[in-house]
């Protein structure tokens, strides 16, 4: 049986951006819920299911062993959070899953006016209307790539919408609608993500990047000969000739 839980919305926004890797609560779900498709109620401000995760495993110990286990860094948030608990429990995430389309809480009602949203979690009987419409739901698909620090910056700022890259096989499993999640190459990583709203092939990056301005590919300092020779050092022309190249039109979802 599946399982409805309610999380945050800054923490499953952390969730679904792939940088939170465990959920700390003050009970346990117990070993019996590991590995199966946990949905996620988002309260505040999407009072909305947005998709679901699985765990794995349940770290429980006194909670400063807890909390060095699982590398928190934020100390005093998670002492205050375990505040008069001797005991506490971090919930590794092994997947995570969002859906294209939330399922929100007021149209939820209009035709299950029964529907309980949990304090944490409970049970979600085959037998509700949720359950047969979360058989339904479609996911997102997401990607993950790195990013030189001043490529993460550009898109970050917006003097950068289009990714250049091979279309290796990697590549070619994006779709329009997809999100990708960037993550910047530095000793202290941030992360970015985003949308797919257009994908344009071509054979090679010199015609790829003579379709657009240079402010949609780099920065405006830029100069488009300057970064062809960048990515043609990068992908050899033997690479972009077997592969061809892909320019990924993004627009930020999330920071």
């Amino acid at each position: 049986m599946d399982i409805l839980m309610s999380i945050k919305t800054k923490y499953v926004k952390q969730i679904f951006n792939g940088t939170k890797m465990f959920e700390y609560r003050r009970k346990s779900i117990g070993d019996k819920n590991l590995n199966k498709k946990v949905y996620i109620y988002s309260s505040e401000e999407d009072k909305a299911i947005v998709g679901y995760v699985i765990f794995d495993k349940i770290i429980g110990d006194k909670v400063d062993v807890v909390l060095k286990e699982t590398g928190v860094t934020n100390i005093q948030s998670m002492v205050n959070y375990f505040k008069n608990k001797d005991i506490g429990y971090a919930l590794h995430i092994k997947e995570y899953h969002e859906f294209k389309e939330k399922i929100k809480l007021e149209d939820l009602k209009k035709i299950a006016k029964d529907f309980v949203v949990p304090q944490f979690y409970r049970y979600i009987s085959d037998k509700e209307v949720l359950s047969k419409m979360l058989d339904n739901k479609e996911l997102v698909k997401v990607h993950n790539m790195k990013l030189q620090a001043q490529y993460f910056d550009w898109i970050k700022k917006g003097t950068k919408r289009i990714e250049l890259r091979l279309n290796d096989e990697k590549r070619q499993k994006i779709r329009i609608g997809d999100e990708i999640i960037f993550e910047k190459v530095d000793k202290d990583p941030q992360y970015l993500k985003t949308k797919v709203v257009d994908l344009d092939y071509e054979d090679n990056f010199n015609e790829l990047i003579d379709k657009f301005d240079i402010d949609l590919l780099a920065d405006k300092q830029v100069k488009k000969e300057e970064l062809l020779s960048i990515l043609n050092e990068i992908y050899p022309l033997e690479k972009q000739k077997k592969y061809g190249v892909v320019g990924i039109k993004i627009e930020i979802k999330e920071n």
